[in-house]
C-alpha cells in the first residue's frame, strides 16, 4: 500500500514539473512589466509637441491581469491586452481614460485614438513599434524602454 501511494506520487510530481516546462508562445518577457515611454504618434515625434506633459506618455503591459496601465499627457489609461508573441499579434481592449488636470487633444488625442486599434507589434532591443491592421510599414505608435 505505501509503495502503491509512494509510486503514485512521485508520478504526480513528475506530471506536474513537465507540465511547467511547456513553453508559452503567448508571453514575450521583454514586453511585459516595463515601462514604454511615448516617443512618436504615427510620423510625429512627440519633441514637436508644444505640450511638455506629452513626454510624460508611457504605456505599460502587466502580466498580472493582462491589463494595459499608462498615461497620456496626465490623464491616466487602463484596460485588458491580448497578446500572441508566436504571431506578433497585440490587442487592446476596454480602454479607459480617467482625465487630469490637463490635456493634449493633438498627440494626447491621436495616442488614445491609435490604442484600440492596434493588431501587431515589433520590438527590437528597447523599442517598440505597435501597427495597426491598415498599413505595417508605419508604426502608430512607438515607444522606448531604459531598462
Amino acid at each position: 500500500m505505501v509503495q502503491a501511494l509512494t509510486r503514485s506520487f512521485l508520478w504526480l510530481t513528475a506530471a506536474l514539473m513537465l507540465g511547467s516546462c511547456v513553453e508559452d508562445s503567448d508571453v514575450n518577457a521583454e514586453l511585459l512589466n516595463r515601462r514604454w515611454r511615448l516617443t512618436d504618434v504615427g510620423e510625429t515625434p512627440i519633441e514637436v509637441s508644444s505640450f511638455f506633459q506629452d513626454r510624460e506618455s508611457y504605456i505599460q503591459f502587466v502580466a498580472s491581469g493582462n491589463r494595459i496601465e499608462g498615461l497620456s499627457a496626465c490623464d491616466e489609461i487602463g484596460g485588458q491586452f491580448s497578446l500572441n508573441a508566436a504571431t506578433n499579434t497585440l490587442n487592446i481592449t476596454q480602454l479607459t481614460v480617467k482625465a487630469g488636470s490637463c490635456s493634449s487633444p493633438v498627440i494626447g488625442g491621436r495616442y488614445l485614438a491609435a490604442l484600440p486599434q492596434i493588431t501587431t507589434y515589433k520590438q527590437e532591443g528597447n523599442t517598440l513599434r505597435l501597427y495597426d491592421a491598415t498599413n505595417s510599414l508605419i508604426p502608430r505608435l512607438t515607444f522606448r524602454t531604459d531598462n
